[in-house]
């Protein structure tokens, strides 16, 4: 009997295929590798639940120590806002804007003053947080600027 449960499982076991196929399934690289918060984003949010009501399209690039966030809309200048920004561990992103900037404060930005989401990325997808909560809820959602003029959803 003790056999035949050890055969049956062995079976088992051989007929399964292996992790790294399960996650190639399931779209994952098996490798424990994340995607950077670093490039070049679009707001893929509707913008008239932001503080970006109007715009036609809002971007964010990110880099090591810099940020650059522009807004354009149909019936005016655009906005833009350049800053320090800062990803520590964990995912938590400070965008600190410059303090001369004019456009600041009509985003919602306090000048010079920091601004922290935590940050996770996953191939065309940013996502931003606020880092008070004990479940993460997105209050944002970026995806990749080549990849959105791809599908279509950004200029």
């Amino acid at each position: 009997m003790r056999t035949r449960i050890l055969a049956t499982l062995m079976l088992a076991l051989a007929a399964l295929p292996s992790c790294r196929s399960i996650s190639r399934m399931l779209g994952r690289d098996g490798g424990g590798k994340t995607t950077s918060v670093y490039g070049h984003w679009v707001l893929a949010t509707p913008v008239d639940s932001t503080a970006f009501a109007g715009a036609t399209q809002v971007e964010l690039v990110l880099s090591p120590g810099t940020f650059n966030l522009s807004a354009t809309y149909p019936n005016r200048a655009p906005l833009a806002v350049d800053g320090r920004a800062e990803l520590a561990r964990g995912g938590l992103l400070t965008l600190t804007p410059s303090p001369d900037d004019a456009d600041v404060a009509t985003i919602g930005f306090a000048p010079g003053q920091p601004f922290t989401r935590i940050a996770s990325a996953s191939g065309v997808t940013l996502l931003l947080a606020p880092p008070n909560r004990t479940v993460p809820l997105p209050s944002s959602v970026w995806h990749r600027l080549d990849a959105a003029r791809a599908a279509g959803t950004a200029r």
